[in-house]
């Protein structure tokens, strides 16, 4: 099962690389703050400043709809969850920046 799960993380960031490429830290860093429980958009906000840098809420809001759309990120009511599992390994153990 670990081998299985750990191929999936490889296909994941592989994946993941190649959506996320023109803001590829900021996206990393939206999904590691997930990924570690920050769940607002506040919380995830000042995460994603600290490890990047500041962002406009328009620039910030939009890199959040992407994930979203793409399937990366849930919103369920005001809060913010990665629904597969294998994303929210896979993005713990992605370098950011």
């Amino acid at each position: 099962m670990d081998k299985v799960f750990s191929d999936g993380v490889k296909l994941v960031i592989s994946e993941l690389d190649a959506v996320v490429k023109p803001s590829r830290a900021r996206y990393l860093a939206i999904l590691n703050a997930v990924a570690r429980g920050l769940n607002t958009w506040s919380e995830i906000r000042r995460y994603v400043e600290v490890r990047t840098g500041e962002v406009s809420d328009a620039v910030f809001n939009r890199l959040v709809k992407n994930l979203t759309r793409y399937g990366y990120l849930s919103k369920i009511n005001d809060t913010y969850v990665i629904p597969d599992p294998v994303v929210a390994r896979a993005v713990m153990e992605v370098r950011i920046g």
